[in-house]
């Protein structure tokens, strides 16, 4: 069916897209030395274009060139300093930045000053040079700049003038370089420059273009300027598609809201920075007792528990980088573990326990490296004291004995457990996600193991509830958008599995010939594979199973990812998929799923409602079941072992607490009334950066360590 369909629909679209984004072309060229459409194409771009009037600036977001935009800022950071007259800084500012911000081109969605007059001056010099200079005006209309989202869906022009300020600039230009880039491959070398105008009563946006190749050459030996209508419809198309694409996902910068974020950014850097490289080793001074012999990670003490968790912590976030020689450390402890059973003739169990001393006894030593960085720190040097040290760094007893009737200690108390609690259940969420996901992926699994899935899967399901009860109590934490990726990455996914179920619906495909249909297939859908609906479409069917299925696994991954966020994936009115800023489960249905860790919360006895008493006692003799499900399979499959790695106290002690609520329908306190003694804690500034000293301690002992046992086997 040659000519069939796919050439008789397209051209409608491309009317609707005609009447929408009208694009007019008009060029110049040297003739008998002057132009034949004005002979400073320049000018037009400096004194034109780029006239103050006709445009708005757009904050030089400096997409590639970062080290001007440093130069400009730091610019505008001696200006502050410098003019104390709210007026003359605002003229010096726009003094600094001249043209800069005002045009977009070659790539950049906002070209600095000395840009735009780079590009004017190349574009005059290839006009001198007998170049063609292509003059084009891309006008815009009002409904389809509304229905793209460039303007408020409530907005109405009603004179000359107001667009200004009312357009999504960044979006806008974005979509007009994505149309020229559709046209590039049809030059040789083509440059361009332009600027969106607001000073009428429609949108519409100048392009100056020339070819620096040879490019088409007309019989008079001038370059062909003429936009065909292939020109014009491949920047319609390109225009069109940018905007659809960056619909799915806001990304409208205001020159106002980036210049906050940047002047934020500036003046928090260096704290934030202190923060995050030296708070943990200021916090952990802050922890320790006054009597140094003490520092080791052996010891029972009491005041040495925090310590010796948060050392532990450090330690193994550093055995974790791939670089620390961990990893070959335990091989060797393997080795020489292997060897001596081979020698002793010791048993498959005490190999292994052999393995694990092994292991432990290497935290043990990098532990007590960090303890000997941390003693070489003077006293002299440990001079930050506050309230909330004190508080963070006290046994979580002692807080809580003396939290009744101070805020500020009450304040910290609550800090840490839900702290504390929210990591251990993003932990426990994400470590039974991975064991759900191990088990779905093995071929055709013992029935009888069903028991530990069932488990596993109970056990993601009630970590992820906590996680989100503590994270309606976190909110004023700050929020990560490392998201962002991978939401693109899913939407991208999305619109192809559509692409191709819109294509298998497609019943006029089906009489098209093969060739003709595999390429309306990737035109019209963006999917190869367009020849089997005519010789066979069951193979597409196939096909969009299986993408599906992967959809559904990006999806689920990705809900996975949200909520350690306190962020959930929801649908809008529209159908599209948006980021909601809160976390999966509602507060109240997750409240008292850990009653039985909730006696320091309260400084005396509580009653509880019988609806939460009744949500926790399901939730406990819930996970109970289960967990005699997965122990018991466990045992009976030879892998008794491994039951130790269930959180089989939580459990015994969440079902203990569940048995007395039957008689009972108050929650015991926890906390005494004699007032435990606080900790007068004492730590160096921030400024003080042990981390590095403490890093490379803990490597040395992995070294030498691994060395020992190499010698030693």
């Amino acid at each position: 069916m040659k000519g069939g369909f796919g050439q008789t629909c397209l051209p409608v679209l491309l009317m609707s897209l005609k009447s929408s984004i009208v694009v007019v072309n008009e060029f110049t060229v040297k003739s008998q030395g002057k132009g034949t459409r004005g002979s400073t194409p320049g000018d037009y771009i400096s004194r034109y274009m780029a006239r103050d009037t006709a445009i708005e600036q757009l904050t030089p977001v400096r997409l590639h060139e970062l080290d001007s935009y440093i130069k400009c800022y730091m610019a505008r950071e001696e200006a502050s300093e410098e003019l104390d007259d709210i007026h003359r800084m605002k003229r010096k500012m726009k003094d600094m930045q001249k043209r800069g911000g005002v045009a977009f081109g070659n790539g950049d969605v906002s070209l600095s000053n000395d840009q735009v007059d780079g590009i004017s001056k190349s574009i005059q010099r290839a006009f001198d040079e007998g170049k063609t200079v292509m003059k084009t005006v891309i006008s815009f209309d009002e409904e389809y700049l509304r229905e793209s989202g460039i303007i408020d869906e409530h907005f109405s022009c009603k004179k000359a003038g107001d667009y200004r300020g009312n357009i999504d600039q960044f979006r806008l230009r974005e979509a007009i370089m994505a149309g020229v880039d559709r046209i590039k491959p049809l030059y040789d070398d083509l440059e361009y420059i332009g600027v969106i105008q607001v000073d009428t009563n429609n949108v519409h946006c100048h392009l100056c273009m020339v070819d620096h190749g040879e490019g088409i050459v007309c019989k008079n030996g001038t370059q062909y300027g003429k936009l065909t209508n292939r020109h014009k419809n491949r920047i319609r198309r390109g225009i069109d598609s940018d905007l659809n694409h960056s619909m799915e996902m806001a990304r409208t910068y205001s020159n106002v809201d980036f210049s906050k974020r940047n002047v934020k950014g500036f003046v928090k850097k260096f704290a934030l920075r202190s923060m995050e490289v030296n708070g943990d080793s200021q916090f952990l001074l802050a922890c320790l007792p006054e009597d140094k012999r003490a520092w080791r990670a052996s010891t029972n003490r009491e005041d040495m528990r925090k310590a010796n968790y948060i050392v532990r912590e450090f330690v193994g976030a550093i055995l974790d980088e791939p670089d620390s020689g961990y990893k070959e450390a335990v091989a060797s402890i393997k080795s020489y573990a292997n060897a001596r059973s081979v020698r002793e003739g010791l048993s498959w169990a005490e190999t292994e326990r052999l393995v694990e001393a092994g292991q432990d006894k290497l935290v043990e030593d990098c532990m007590n490296s960090v303890y000997s960085v941390l003693r070489d720190v003077s006293d002299r040097d440990r001079t930050v004291r506050t309230p909330m040290l004190d508080i963070m760094s006290s046994s979580f007893k002692a807080v809580a004995d003396r939290a009744s009737g101070d805020d500020t200690i009450e304040f910290g108390l609550k800090l840490r457990s839900y702290n504390s609690r929210l990591k251990h259940h993003k932990e426990e969420r994400r470590k039974y996600e991975e064991q759900v996901r191990s088990y779905e992926a093995v071929q055709n699994p013992a029935p009888e193991s069903r028991a530990l899935y069932d488990f596993f899967v109970n056990e993601e399901e009630y970590n992820a509830k906590l996680m989100s009860k503590y994270q309606h109590f976190m909110r004023f934490l700050p929020q990560s958008n490392a998201y962002a990726e991978s939401f693109d990455r899913l939407l991208d996914y999305k619109r192809r599995v559509k692409g191709m179920s819109d294509m298998i619906a497609d019943p006029d495909m089906g009489r098209m010939t093969v060739d003709n249909a595999e390429q309306y297939g990737l035109r019209v859908y963006g999917q190869s594979g367009g020849k089997f609906k005519v010789i066979q479409p069951s193979i597409l069917d196939g096909r969009l199973s299986r993408m599906q299925a992967r959809y559904d696994a990006q999806e689920r991954e990705f809900r996975g990812e949200l909520a350690e966020y306190g962020l959930s994936l929801d649908s809008n009115e529209d159908g599209r998929l948006v980021v909601s800023p809160k976390p999966a489960y509602e507060f109240n249905d997750v409240k008292a799923l850990d009653l039985h860790h909730l006696g320091y919360d309260f400084p005396r006895d509580v009653p509880v409602s019988m609806v939460n008493i009744n949500a926790f006692r399901d939730a406990a003799y819930r996970r109970y079941e289960l967990y005699q499900g997965a122990r018991d399979y466990l045992v009976a499959s030879g892998q008794e072992r491994n039951v130790r790695f269930l959180p089989g106290k939580d459990i015994e002690l969440m079902k203990d607490v569940a048995d007395r609520f039957e008689s009972t329908t108050v929650l015991d306190t926890r906390r005494s009334s004699g007032g435990g003694s606080m900790k007068h804690a004492r730590t160096v500034r921030l400024d003080n950066d042990y981390r590095k000293d403490i890093e490379l301690m803990v490597r040395s002992t992995v070294e030498s360590t691994r060395m020992s046992l190499e010698m030693e086997g």
